[in-house]
């Protein structure tokens, strides 16, 4: 691996630090994650996206059967969300960049790679990608890196670079694929917390809300004055999240978060 032991101490630093996050606080620890990752890879900006394989596999296609189902960048704006809704309607459509496609061409193994181990200069500077999408956010190269949660849902780390910089190199490649190796309990919560794993339909935005307030020692009154939600709402919410985990009550729920497997 290109790393010295400046980088491992980095890595080390890093998941002590997410694994002082409180149980179920995953949006803390994935806002901590994004900066402190961005700064141990020198990128300009970082994201993640949380992804998981269809049941059934449509004929042809491109995806192989996963979408991206959760994503959150270190530095949110308009312009950022809007390039999130374009990723998603071209994928209902099949509409596939080259980086995409062949980062989930590896899917089912741990992975960190560079763009140009992914996508050649032609194909990558002549792609919709590139050309509509990163240059007008002003990205000029982007670090992949992928925890596999189980064969059908995958975590995934991004890290972006932009026009002054110089490309991410072995080093940043393989510092990011150490991070990942020992991160595995993190990358589960993150897909838990959104109902992405373990359950049958995945959690509304307002119940990832209530669940990780739920994880904490606050009463269901407090939890509803926090959120601004009135008891019943609050009881609604508790109740609609504890059923879908299958759970009977808080204590379940904690057990089962604890147990991490």
């Amino acid at each position: 691996m290109h790393i010295d032991e400046q980088d491992l101490s980095g890595v080390y630093r890093l998941w002590g630090e997410m694994a002082a996050f409180p149980v179920g606080d995953s949006e803390s620890a994935l806002t901590h994650l994004l900066g402190a990752i961005a700064v141990l890879l020198g990128g300009t900006d970082a994201f993640w996206v949380g992804a998981t394989r269809l049941s059934t596999v449509p004929d042809g296609d491109r995806l192989s059967g996963w979408r991206a189902r959760s994503a959150r960048f270190r530095q949110p704006d308009e312009l950022r969300d809007q390039v999130l809704a374009r990723f998603r309607s071209e994928h209902k459509n099949n509409i596939v960049d080259p980086q995409t496609e062949a980062m989930l061409a590896r899917a089912g193994q741990n992975r960190a790679c560079l763009r140009r181990e992914l996508v050649d200069d032609e194909i990558w500077f002549e792609s919709a990608l590139y050309r509509e999408v990163l240059v007008p956010l002003g990205v000029e190269d982007r670090l992949l890196g992928c925890h596999v949660v189980s064969p059908d849902a995958e975590s995934y780390i991004g890290v972006d670079r932009g026009k002054n910089h110089p490309p991410f190199g072995e080093r940043e490649r393989d510092v990011l694929q150490l991070f990942l190796l020992g991160s595995c309990a993190m990358h589960r919560d993150l897909m838990r917390s959104r109902g992405l794993i373990g359950i049958e339909v995945p959690l509304s935005p307002r119940e990832q809300d209530v669940q990780q307030l739920l994880l904490t020692s606050l009463s269901e009154e407090e939890i509803g004055l926090a959120l601004g939600l009135t008891p019943r709402t609050t009881h609604q919410y508790v109740v609609a999240i504890l059923r879908k985990w299958k759970v009977s009550g808080r204590v379940g729920l904690m057990a089962m978060w604890l147990r991490r497997d």
